[in-house]
């Protein structure tokens, strides 16, 4: 039988010695806990302890706002060696076999090329849509088109900690391996390195992007659309508007590009680009581990430049070789009203309920135009097997971060969700948004909270904590960046290193200095070779969490 005192009467024995009352009094009161305690008791009380009759209790003090500072690199930092150029971008880290820093952006290292003299970057797609004989001509239909003519693709880099090999990237010198090569990318655009200059060379050599508008073009995806190829005698009806060409051009002046860049086929249907790769390696209780990537296609809407957003699944054995799932996991209803629409993924990480103690994935995205932020989540399948995609049922946060199942495939009206991160009032941009767990310190057991930074442009960013992933975020203070650091030219990104075992019983994100990434502008003034590379380039910095 449980003979301690109910929780309430310890709490009213603590009230009354906090209010000066003696000893005597306190055993006397702890002998009739378990009648209730009227209030002109304590009032009592604190008229005798105070001299007063009419004493109440103070409410407690709010404790600070917590403050994420964004420190200078100090000279020859290492961190100068973990730059690279990209945006939509995902980092993660492993220690098995060795230590080694994995890098998936969004950028053209699949298909750019110098544009004389020099100073500038151009890709196969800017440079040839306009041309009826070229390879990315925009009245072709995108599975006639090669992979390098993908607007946007994913690439992986890696490096390794430490090393001093002259052949492979690590953290002694400022290359990357891009995957399948080696030491083959420095951290900007270097004449002999990359981008390739020969007059029929593009993008990097020894490397092909991950992922493109061809790798999902070749998949079945569910629910299937208007699969077939355009004028074949199974393909129903084309869907939307007729495609139209405008005088004017997609962020190319005129006079280079009379085009619009816009798809006259089906365009809702087939992928012209893949960017966002947002990456997790996963370890299972046998200790494999397998990658996960929710991703975004890219569709360049019917009739215009715009681009719609539909997050996609693709697992590796390795973070090089990727399988993408057929199922759709989310798409926007606004990406039926309006282009440049759709659920555009801005983070994922992997962590254990508090509540269950089960693994879930947890994918974070915006609405284009929404002004805030939607999370998701799934429950890890505890069963490792290439031919299943790795996670189980969908849920969404409503409320006050309650999980409510989703569907998967379907068009979503999400804005009855839970809203997250609410930065700026214009519905132009998007809500950039990042999550990771920090610890006070490496001790198992530490007490650890959930941070978030969101940005908006070139706004200040914020930061949003909480106790656990159960409980609704709350705005901290704006992020304290130091004056080095400059947003790059899309905007403020940011992402955090994610392990796979940053866990409470094994703590990795210490507060008191952890990585986060920045994209920045590197640009320079007057312009240097390469200038076009440089205002999006990924930067490692460190951070500390106070208190």
């Amino acid at each position: 039988m449980n003979t301690r005192p109910p929780l309430k009467s310890l709490v009213r024995l603590l009230a009354l010695v906090g209010l000066g009352v003696s000893g005597n009094e306190v055993l006397a009161q702890s002998r009739v806990l378990s009648q209730p305690l009227p209030r002109a008791a304590l009032v009592g009380a604190g008229a005798r302890a105070f001299g007063t009759s009419a004493w109440t209790v103070a409410p407690p003090a709010s404790p600070p706002p917590r403050t994420l500072t964004v420190l200078a690199n100090t000279a020859a930092s290492k961190n100068d060696n973990f730059r690279a150029q990209g945006g939509g971008y995902s980092v993660s880290f492993t220690r098995n076999p060795t230590a080694t820093y994995h890098l998936y952006a969004t950028f053209g290292y699949h298909n750019r090329k110098w544009k004389l003299p020099q100073q500038e970057l151009r890709s196969l797609y800017q440079m040839t849509e306009c041309t009826p004989t070229g390879p990315c001509y925009y009245k072709k239909d995108p599975r006639d088109q090669e992979p390098r003519c993908s607007t946007d693709a994913i690439s992986y880099l890696w490096k390794r900690v430490p090393c001093a090999s002259s052949t492979v990237a690590c953290q002694n010198n400022d290359r990357w391996n891009a995957w399948p090569g080696l030491f083959n990318v420095t951290t900007f655009p270097t004449i002999g390195i990359w981008p390739l200059s020969g007059a029929n060379e593009w993008g990097t050599a020894g490397h092909r992007a991950i992922i493109d508008h061809q790798t999902i073009n070749n998949v079945q995806l569910q629910p299937a659309g208007t699969n077939c190829k355009p004028g074949s005698v199974y393909c129903p009806p084309k869907t939307g508007l007729a495609g139209t060409v405008t005088p004017t051009g997609c962020g190319v002046c005129a006079s280079e590009k009379p085009c619009s860049g816009a798809h006259p086929y089906n365009p809702d249907e087939w992928a012209t680009g893949a960017a966002n790769g947002k990456v997790v390696p996963y370890r299972y209780a046998d200790g494999s581990t397998r990658w996960f990537m929710a991703f975004n296609s890219m569709i360049h809407n019917d009739g215009t430049a715009s681009d719609i957003w539909r997050i996609l699944w693709a697992t590796s054995p390795n973070g090089g070789n990727w399988t993408i799932h057929p199922d759709i996991l989310f798409r926007s209803i606004f990406e039926t009203i309006h282009p440049n629409h759709g659920f555009l993924v801005t983070d994922m990480f992997t962590d254990a309920d508090v509540l269950t103690g089960n693994d879930y994935f947890y994918v974070v995205f915006n609405d284009v135009g929404a002004n805030y932020s939607y999370l998701v989540r799934s429950a890890v399948d505890p069963v490792n097997m290439s031919t299943i995609p790795g996670y189980t049922t969908w849920e969404v946060a409503v409320g006050t971060m309650q999980w409510q199942p989703i569907a998967i495939g379907q068009l979503q009206d999400l804005r009855g969700a839970a809203h997250l991160f609410e930065i700026g009032t214009s519905e132009f941009g998007v809500r950039q948004a990042s999550i990771t767990r920090v610890f006070d310190s490496a001790t198992p057991g530490s007490t650890s909270r959930y941070i978030a930074i969101a940005s908006w442009l070139n706004t200040p960013p914020q930061l949003w904590s909480t106790p656990n992933l159960s409980t609704m975020f709350t705005f901290e203070s704006n992020v304290v960046l130091d004056p080095s650091i400059q947003p790059g030219d899309w905007g403020w990104e940011f992402g955090f290193t994610h392990h796979a075992d940053n866990t409470a019983s094994n703590p990795r994100t210490i507060k008191t200095g952890f990585d986060l990434w920045v994209t920045e502008d590197e640009t320079t003034n007057p312009p240097i070779l390469g200038t076009a590379g440089r205002a999006r380039t990924v930067t490692r910095r460190t951070a500390v969490l106070t208190p």
